[in-house]
């Protein structure tokens, strides 16, 4: 709250809220001087509020490092670039986009299968000759048309594929942001935005550093060894047998590039907004 109402006030205006429990009974009655004060159509923040937000933030940044809040100094000041989720969030965009339409050419190709093999109507036997002609030449032209649009599809599905593919490597991208807040370096280094697949260097897809958060670590690394190719060795009891449904289900075609797109969502999310920068490094 004290984010929304300093983010209020940098805007040079009141927050316009209803009545807010955490304003009234957090920020005006429990401080003398209030944080904040009531005005017409909102709240406000006071002369002590604005010390006491530039003071306390280090330390209400650290204790909440999920929570993204203006830095008192300026967006400039503030330890991790808001232009390094929006690059990663460019790369997923375009993933996504790719994997929707490679989708897309899967089912066209499926669809136009099926009318190809399809046997024709038997026509009515109350129909002459030449009239029950003419549906076989409607019926064989549209399964010619069907093979061709069938062939069409699975050509640009595998192109699609080897595109998506290719997006998903914006795990890699993900991972050296993710390296650069466990180490507290640059984010922004070595990050560009989406270009042209096929100018893309390809660097190996090293494993993600380490947090010290066992939540964090033990997901990345298991995520990790299978975008690599190299699973996690088992541990625990036997996994039970999976029901025909389950087998059905892992029967789809999964995503082109599935695997790197897990990894990369799961560095990313763990970044976003500078939380794991905030959670390592508190000082910051």
């Amino acid at each position: 709250m004290l984010g929304f109402l300093w983010a209020a006030d940098q805007r040079g205006e009141a927050l316009k809220w209803g009545f807010s429990r955490t304003v009234e009974y957090s920020l005006i009655e429990r401080h003398t001087p209030p944080l904040a004060e009531s005005v017409p159509g909102g709240y406000a923040l006071t002369d002590r509020g604005r010390a006491f937000y530039r003071e306390a933030y280090p330390v209400h940044a650290a204790a909440h490092p999920d929570v993204r809040v203006p830095h008192p100094d300026g967006a400039a000041a503030d330890p991790w670039p808001a232009r390094a989720d929006q690059v990663l969030l460019a790369h997923r965009a375009r993933c996504y986009a790719l994997q929707h339409e490679w989708q897309r050419a899967v089912e066209a190709r499926a669809s136009a299968e099926t009318e190809a093999a399809a046997d024709p109507a038997r026509p009515s036997d109350a129909l002459p000759a030449a009239a029950a002609g003419l549906a076989s030449e409607r019926h064989e032209l549209w399964t010619k048309t069907a093979v061709r649009r069938a062939a069409l599809a699975a050509g640009q599905a595998g192109v699609l594929a080897r595109l998506a593919e290719q997006a998903a490597r914006y795990a890699v991208a993900a991972l050296a942001v993710f390296n650069a807040a466990v180490a507290g370096a640059d984010p922004l280094e070595g990050l560009a935005p989406p270009g042209d697949p096929d100018d893309w260097d390809e660097p190996r897809l090293a494993p993600p550093a380490e947090t010290g958060v066992h939540g964090i670590d033990d997901h990345a690394r298991k995520l990790h060894a299978a975008a690599a190719g190299t699973p996690v060795k088992r541990r625990g009891p036997a996994p039970k047998r999976r029901s025909r449904h389950a087998l059905r289900q892992e029967a789809k075609p999964e995503p082109p590039g599935e695997k790197l797109v897990a990894l990369a969502e799961c560095l990313r999310l763990n970044i976003d907004g500078g939380a794991l920068l905030r959670r390592l490094h508190p000082a910051r």
